[in-house]
Parts: structure tokens; C-alpha cells; sequence
């Protein structure tokens, strides 16, 4: 055990050395490349601001020529330029042609290009050029005092985001120099925990973002650029406008639940004990929870495991209750619920094997959401640091869990939030929602016509037989007198299982892997039903979705089983999976539009 230890603490500090490492790297570099970008954009900006007021006069031009530089990937050009003009009788000589002064090559734009061209008619034709002069500083001049925005957009993610990722990792540096394992203080009694809603995080990455995506528009702007790199630069400022709108409404629930705090009694729950969870509102936040039946609390341990350069979370137990509203006399609202600790429950912070324990109370909707959160400082008397016999490691953490029967089959049990159940004569249908797949083959369509307009042949045909399979898509389980019957069917793909009665003993749900922050989602599977082999049930279903799905299938079989047919042996038949006839709508536009029939 010892041994272990020690491994697993070598392997920490090897861990925040090499993360320690890398902050360092990023934050000179990015830093040391931000700032110089930020400081020529700064200049650009500051330059054009006080060009407005400079005055033109015509200027000579005595020299002009364009360099290039080429490579195997693109040929960059620059525009240089000599040129002589008269200030309050006084002649004066410059080089500067744009507002970035010492401009270097580039290829961003056609820039360097139209003024070579300018430049030369000008001195060939022996005619003046004008330029700007800076009435307080006659030496000072310029031929274009117009910013070149495309560049402006080319620099603006260098100058944004560079400092900030700089100022990030300087942050993760300084939190690895200081990182400490959490020592369990004993709190004090009242003491208030309130939640955090990361409302800075949010909009620092929308911003982030946003920035990235118009820096894209404005190089993607130009009349020759295809229409695919269109479609990209718009999808990149459509993900940027709904984090933004992400952002204000994060602000906007951060503004309503602000003052809201949890205490617990008592004020530091120990293992194996019960405790008492009080969450408490303010009046603006309360209304609208007021009006629910139910509320629901959980008290949820996760396991972290930061054993490497990033960490990653598992959401490792849970414990649900229904929470208790008390009306307060000034509109506030407080929901109470009681838990109670198993035995072995570990410490606030500890570790057990080799992942850090982090237990949270959270705040679930109807839906499963998690809404809120707080850390709950929960003490142990079990001290170590690992434990041979942890039941919620990794490891034995089985990956399929059989669902039991349900304690009674006469009730009908609840459908799971999404999921419509339909009763026909012949059987009983449950379909899986089709919401988020509309919305993508909506998506979807905007984007083909998009293509479609810009020409993009490339495009069209793959965005075609998206926008038909997400606009088709239906996930329907038919339960009937003798089995069950499974279609996943689209205008692109047909898939259907019959499935036998003595199926239903074997049904058990897998948890979908992934961030566990939220409700974690489940898949409902039968096992050895497609050719000996285990067939997928129901796409990913919140909280305990796949229980209760599992408790439906088997209801519907009992009261159905034997009552609406002869009820004689049936033969069962093989699995089909075969292509749709989208695939010949998607091989007749391809077929138009190679033709030239369409377009």
C-alpha cells in the first residue's frame, strides 16, 4: 500500500511539474506575441484616430517598387515607396504609405498591389499624389489614412486572445505553485455556501469566440472567396451569437439567484451520520419554483482524476430527494431535505484510489438539469489515502447494470421526459423525441442552400443527405402480444429487429461516456438479441430514463402478453438493415447538378 502511495504521489507531482512547465511555455509565448500584436493594432488605431484631422497637400513620388517573397505555400508582397512634399514653405521627405507605418509583406488583401500600381502611374506621369500631413509634426505623413480591415480582423484575435490564454497560463502556473491538498477545517456553525455560476468564465470565452468567428468573416469577405469557405465563417458567427446569448442569460440567472446560500445542519456533515440540507432564495428568485409539486435535491459525489496535464471527472454516487418548501413571510423560499451518509462515505477533498473526492448538493429541475450546485464539506473518520476495498473506484465500477423488476407490475409506471407513448389496437409504441434532429436538419438545409448558392458542389451533397436523414429520423420500440419490435428508420437507412418476450429478464442500461457535471444519460440494452450479439434499445436518456423505460416494456408485455392473439409460437425474424431512397434523391441532385441542369 505504501508503495502505491508513493507511485501515486510521484506521479502527482511529476504531473503539476509538467503542467507547471507547459503554463510557463504558454504564457511567454503567447505573451510575448500578443503584446507585440496588441501593441501594433493599438498604434494602427491610434494613428487613424488622429489622422482625421491632418491636412492633404500634393506630394511627389521619387521612388516606388513592389518585393515579393514566395514559398511552397503562398507568396506574400510588399509595397515600398519614397515621396517628397512642401509644409509652410518647407520641403519634407517620407516613406510612410499606410497608417501601420513599417507595414512588412503580407497577402492578406490586394493592398500592396493597388498602390504599387498607384505609385508608379504617379511617377511614371510625372503627377502629384496626395498625402496626409500631421499639422503639429510636419514630418510626419501618410498616403492612406483609411484602415485596412481586413487586417485590422486578421490582427485582432493575435491581440485579443493571445494576452488573454498568456494571462491564463500565467494563472495555472501561479495555482500550480500554490496547489495544496485541502485540509478539512472545522466550519463554522450557520456558515453559507453559495453557489458560483462562472458568469465571467462565460463571457470571456464568448468573447473569445466571437472574435475568433468575425476575424474569420472579414478574411473570408472577399467577392473571389468560395462559397464554402461562406458557409464556414457564417456557421463559425452563428456558435459565436449563441454563446453570447449563453452568456447574457448565464448574467441574467446569475442577477436572479443572487443572494441565494445553502446551509447545512450540522454545519460540517460526518460519514454514516444524517444531516439536513437548507437551500434558501431570495424573493425574485422564488416565484417561479413556488408553483411546483416537487423539488428535488441531490447529494452527489464525483471523483476527479488529475493524475495527468488535464483533469477529468465521474459522477461516482448520488442520493435524491424531494425537498420541503418553506415560504418565508418576504416572498424568499427555502427547500430543506434530509440525507443520510453511508458508513464509508470519504472525506470533502480526500483521495481514494488515486482520485480526488468532490461531493456537491445540487439543485435538479423537472427535466434532471442540474441548476445550481454547492460543495458540501463532508468529514470522515476514515483518514487514508487509499482503500483496497473502495466500492466506487474505477475499477469496480461495473460498465453494464441489470435493471431489476419493478415491485409491481399492475401500475403503469412514468415516461421518461422526450419519449411519447402511443397505443394502437395492434400495439404499444414509444418514440424516442426527434427535437435536437429537426433542429439539426434545419441546420442542415440552411447550410445546402448556402452551398447551393456559393457552388459548392462538395458540400451540397453531403449537407443534402444530412438535412433528409435528421429531418426523417425516427427511434420507435412497438411493443406487441408476443415480443417487441425495434425501428430506427430514415429516409437514408431502415433498421428493424423483432425482438422475443424472454428478452425483457435481460435488460440493463450503460452509462454514456463523457463529463459527468450533469445528469449522466443512459442507453437501454438487451442482451445476445442481434445474432448472439447485445442490441442498443434506446438512444442516451437523462437521469433514469432507461429504468423507466425498462419498467414500460415490460408493463406493456404483461398486459398485453396473450390477451390480443391466438398467442402461438411465432417464428422470429432476422434483423434488416437496408438503404432508403434518399440516397437516389441525393444521387439525382448530384446528377442535375453535374449536368448543368440545376445552377
Amino acid at each position: 500500500m505504501n508503495n502505491k502511495n508513493n507511485k501515486n504521489e510521484m506521479g502527482r507531482v511529476g504531473a503539476r511539474v509538467g503542467g507547471l512547465l507547459v503554463s510557463v511555455l504558454f504564457a511567454v509565448g503567447f505573451g510575448w506575441v500578443g503584446l507585440n500584436a496588441l501593441g501594433s493594432l493599438t498604434a494602427m488605431l491610434h494613428t487613424a484616430w488622429m489622422a482625421r484631422s491632418w491636412q492633404a497637400v500634393p506630394a511627389e513620388v521619387l521612388e516606388s517598387r513592389l518585393l515579393t517573397s514566395s514559398d511552397s505555400e503562398s507568396t506574400t508582397f510588399a509595397v515600398h515607396a519614397r515621396y517628397r512634399y512642401e509644409w509652410a514653405g518647407r520641403s519634407h521627405e517620407s516613406t510612410r504609405i499606410g497608417l501601420d507605418g513599417n507595414a512588412g509583406s503580407d497577402n492578406i488583401d490586394d493592398w500592396h498591389q493597388a498602390w504599387d500600381t498607384r505609385l508608379r502611374a504617379a511617377r511614371e506621369g510625372n503627377s502629384p499624389i496626395r498625402a496626409w500631413v500631421d499639422p503639429l509634426h510636419p514630418d510626419r505623413a501618410v498616403l492612406d489614412r483609411q484602415l485596412r480591415w481586413r487586417k485590422v480582423l486578421f490582427m485582432l484575435p493575435f491581440a485579443v486572445l493571445f494576452p488573454l490564454v498568456a494571462i491564463a497560463a500565467s494563472f495555472g502556473a501561479w495555482s500550480s505553485l500554490r496547489r495544496a491538498e485541502p485540509t478539512m477545517a472545522p466550519s463554522l456553525t450557520g456558515a453559507r455556501h453559495v453557489p458560483q455560476h462562472f458568469v465571467v468564465g462565460r463571457w470571456l470565452f464568448a468573447i473569445m469566440f466571437c472574435v475568433l468567428a468575425f476575424a474569420a468573416v472579414g478574411m473570408a469577405s472577399g467577392p473571389s472567396a468560395p462559397g464554402w469557405v461562406w458557409l464556414i465563417a457564417g456557421l463559425f458567427v452563428l456558435v459565436g451569437l449563441t454563446l453570447l446569448w449563453a452568456a447574457v442569460q448565464g448574467t441574467r440567472r446569475a442577477w436572479t439567484y443572487r443572494g441565494s446560500f445553502v446551509s447545512f445542519q450540522p454545519s460540517q456533515p460526518r460519514s454514516g451520520a444524517a444531516f439536513l440540507a437548507s437551500w434558501t432564495l431570495p424573493p425574485r428568485a422564488s416565484n417561479p419554483w413556488a408553483e411546483l409539486a416537487t423539488i428535488q435535491l441531490r447529494v452527489a459525489q464525483y471523483r476527479i482524476d488529475d493524475s495527468g496535464s488535464s483533469t477529468s471527472e465521474r459522477l461516482a454516487e448520488h442520493f435524491t430527494q424531494d425537498a420541503r418548501p418553506l415560504h418565508h413571510p418576504d416572498g424568499g423560499l427555502s427547500l430543506q431535505a434530509r440525507f443520510e451518509l453511508p458508513s464509508d462515505a470519504p472525506s470533502q477533498g480526500a483521495r481514494r484510489s488515486g482520485e480526488k473526492v468532490d461531493w456537491r448538493l445540487e439543485w435538479l429541475d423537472e427535466k434532471d438539469n442540474i441548476q445550481m450546485a454547492v460543495p458540501i464539506p463532508i468529514h470522515s473518520a476514515m483518514a487514508i489515502e487509499d482503500s483496497a476495498g473502495d466500492r466506487l473506484s474505477r475499477d469496480a465500477q461495473p460498465l453494464n447494470r441489470d435493471i431489476p423488476p419493478a415491485a409491481s407490475e399492475d401500475a403503469i409506471p412514468s415516461v421518461p421526459a422526450g419519449v411519447q407513448m402511443l397505443e394502437r389496437p395492434d400495439a404499444l409504441v414509444l418514440d424516442f423525441g426527434r427535437a435536437r434532429w429537426r433542429s439539426l436538419g434545419i441546420l442542415a438545409v440552411i447550410g445546402w442552400v448556402v452551398a447551393f448558392v456559393g457552388s459548392s458542389l462538395a458540400l451540397e451533397v453531403p449537407l443534402l443527405a444530412l438535412s433528409l436523414y435528421a429531418l426523417s429520423r425516427r427511434w420507435t420500440l412497438e411493443v406487441r402480444d408476443d415480443g417487441m419490435v425495434l425501428e430506427r428508420v430514415s429516409w437514408l437507412w431502415r433498421r428493424r429487429a423483432d425482438l422475443p418476450a424472454s428478452c425483457l429478464p435481460g435488460l440493463y442500461h450503460r452509462q454514456l461516456p463523457g463529463n459527468q457535471s450533469a445528469a449522466p444519460s443512459y442507453v437501454l440494452w438487451a442482451r445476445g438479441i442481434d445474432r448472439g450479439s447485445d442490441l442498443q434499445l434506446t438512444p442516451g436518456l437523462r437521469g433514469s430514463g432507461a429504468i423507466q423505460v425498462a419498467q414500460m416494456l415490460r408493463w406493456a408485455l404483461a398486459q398485453r402478453g396473450g390477451r390480443f392473439s391466438p398467442g402461438m409460437l411465432r417464428n422470429v425474424p432476422a434483423p434488416l438493415s437496408r438503404p432508403g431512397w434518399g440516397w437516389l434523391l441525393c444521387l439525382l441532385w448530384l446528377a442535375l447538378r453535374l449536368s448543368g441542369l440545376v445552377g
